[in-house]
């Protein structure tokens, strides 16, 4: 196994691959230095050690190999047909012959592309799978750059610009013409296109998959996400074969790569706000009289992670709070009749979740409104940060960006062990208020059927998440915490909080959320059948009386867990992610030092030297977003 890397690959990757017992090489970018990077990867194989070797595989990084590499004769070229041709595609078959004409090239034989109703010549070969006899390697080399610098700096050629991404296939494809060499098709199942919804011509169902080629199929897990035509149960199966293999290597440089990346590119659309979104008073109530920022700390859940105790302390301690420095803005729900129970700012989320700036804007300012000028720390909560931040615009984003500029801001999210919160969020999804149509909310349905749902393991994908904010706010501001049993007793000690006697512990307003047990869920599906046909308060008060038969039958039922392999479906998807987070809170530097050494701090900003902080002990970084 040869992997061929340009000069821009890290040096991690490289060692990685070594590691694992794979030969890597060093090949200079080429051409566009993008798809016509592998025009250049046969030049190893005429200085290699290839004695041995009677020719070689050539393979595209989006391929998945699930059996033995082989051909029927090692003496021809092999290639599979190409899938398609369209204007921003493959050249369609005019394009092509002008193509062959302008190089002087006889085309070859018109065929049928493998995806499409379309004609393409013979030599048009999917470029991401290829055998090529290592007796061919010198003619097809020198003829394959010749052809593709004939293509490059002949834009004019093209219909599309986007065609020119093809030059490697293309040039390649003049090349076998051109120098007359023998070569034969592959079928699909030897480089079947994933990705591709339509029967594919030369699939041949009765005999295996022996190669995918997935493309962009990779979901946030870095597994082969379900395919687009499952009515196929080898297809379905291969993919499976891979995402087994997948979950179960150790491969953490690779993994931890990819999330980094996917995180990059999901923030890089966000905006950069400039120009000042608030006014100059609200602008003013950001800072103490010290001219210090103030503390803004945003709780974002996770769901099923302790977050209803915290925002009942907190909501339970507003005014011995306040008489801290601590300001917990009035909680807002758009249910009025559920406010008490769900002391959250969730208003927060209902603004970023449709867009509406101005109401976003105008709520911040509301709830800083009645702010004592001692507060030093502001702290809202609500697990809807997590649970939608999917769902929010590229320009909301950058809003609460720009909002967390006007404060030293922590964002602080909690994760739990996979497995129990696949329960419990199953469990969650079953109570909730119907949501209508194509919604997983106070649905009749088993695990394994929202677990087909795409937006239901996305709330699983903790890595990204957390790599995601920190992309958008700064690493440094982003903390992470691993979900035990107190949630509450945790974030006041490590902010500081409760230090005051005005302030009660957190055990004298604790609150067990239980999850329902096996009895329960069962009801609850069967109630959720004819639940969405009522109002929300009914539908809450159907969920209320299902909560209040569970825990009348108690321990009579057993509590509810995922079996064995829905436990193997969830750690496949979510315990790479895991893993990291759990190593991120394990090496977490203390930045705050004990949680009444930042409670001082805090104060000292407000009040001046009078606080009483030892003036030797650590201090905050600089903000820097």
């Amino acid at each position: 196994m040869i992997v061929q890397c340009t000069t821009r690959v890290p040096a991690t990757v490289r060692a990685t691959f070594v590691q694992n017992g794979y030969t890597v090489t060093d090949i200079q970018p080429y051409l566009d230095e993008a798809y016509c990077n592998k025009i250049v990867q046969l030049d190893y194989f005429l200085h290699g050690d290839m004695a041995d070797a009677c020719g070689m595989f050539l393979l595209d990084l989006d391929l998945a190999v699930l059996s033995p590499l082989a051909v029927t004769d090692r003496n021809v070229v092999w290639g599979k047909i190409v899938n398609g041709s369209r204007k921003k595609g493959n050249p369609p078959l005019p394009a092509l012959r002008h193509i062959f004409h302008a190089a002087g090239v006889v085309p070859p034989d018109v065929v049928s592309c493998d995806c499409m109703s379309v004609d393409t010549l013979s030599t048009n070969l999917n470029g991401g799978f290829l055998y090529v006899p290592l007796t061919f390697v010198q003619r097809v080399r020198a003829r394959w750059r010749n052809y593709a610098e004939f293509l490059f700096t002949r834009p004019q050629l093209f219909d599309d610009p986007a065609q020119r991404r093809h030059i490697d296939q293309i040039s390649f494809a003049l090349v076998l013409a051109a120098e007359r060499l023998p070569y034969r098709h592959l079928t699909a199942n030897w480089n079947f296109p994933y990705e591709n919804s339509k029967r594919v011509r030369t699939y041949d169902p009765t005999t295996p998959v022996h190669v995918l080629h997935y493309r962009n199929s990779l979901d946030a897990a870095g597994l082969i996400a379900p395919a687009p035509n499952p009515s196929d149960p080898a297809i379905v199966a291969a993919a499976d074969r891979v995402n087994v293999a997948l979950g179960n290597r150790n491969d953490p440089t690779f993994f931890d790569s990819y999330k980094r990346y996917r995180a990059k590119q999901a923030i890089v659309s966000v905006p950069s706000i400039r120009e000042p979104m608030f006014p100059k008073d609200f602008i003013a109530r950001t800072r103490m009289n010290s001219g210090q920022r103030r503390r803004l700390i945003l709780h974002v859940g996770t769901p099923k992670t302790g977050t209803t105790g915290l925002q009942r302390y907190l909501y339970s301690q507003r005014d011995a709070l306040a008489r801290e420095g601590i300001w917990y803005p009035p909680p807002s729900t758009t249910q009025k009749h559920m406010k008490r129970s769900q002391p959250k700012h969730q208003r927060f989320i209902l603004m970023l979740r449709t867009a509406n700036e101005e109401g976003f804007l105008r709520y911040v300012q509301e709830a800083l409104h009645d702010m004592p000028a001692s507060a030093h720390t502001v702290i809202m909560t609500t697990e809807g940060m997590y649970s939608h931040w999917w769902d929010y615009t590229p320009r909301m984003l950058g809003i609460l960006r720009h909002l967390a500029n006007l404060f030293e801001f922590e964002m602080c999210v909690w994760f739990r062990e996979p497995v129990s919160f696949a329960a419990s969020l199953y469990i969650q999804f079953l109570t909730s208020p119907n949501g209508g149509s194509g919604s997983l909310y106070g649905q009749d349905m088993d695990f394994d059927e929202a677990w087909q749902s795409d937006w239901f393991r996305r709330k699983l994908d903790y890595l990204g998440f957390y790599y995601e904010t920190q992309c958008l706010f700064g690493h440094q501001h982003v903390t992470p915490f691993i979900y035990s049993s107190d949630t509450v007793e945790t974030f006041l000690t490590h902010y500081g909080i409760g230090g005051g006697d005005a302030v009660q512990t957190s055990s004298a307003v604790r609150r067990a959320n239980r999850s329902l047990r096996v009895t329960g869920v069962r009801l609850m599906r069967s109630v959720n059948r004819w639940r969405g046909r009522l109002p929300p308060r009914q539908q809450m008060r159907v969920v209320n009386l299902v909560r209040a038969i569970d825990f009348v039958i108690g321990d009579w039922s057993r509590s509810f867990h995922l079996n064995t392999q829905q436990a193997d479906l969830v750690n496949r998807y979510a315990g790479k992610g895991w893993s990291v987070v759990k190593r991120s809170v394990k090496n977490r530097p203390a930045r705050y030092g004990d949680g009444k050494e930042t409670c001082l701090r805090a104060q000292q900003q407000v009040f001046g030297n009078d606080a009483g902080l030892d003036r030797s002990g650590p201090s905050r970084p600089p903000t820097d977003f």
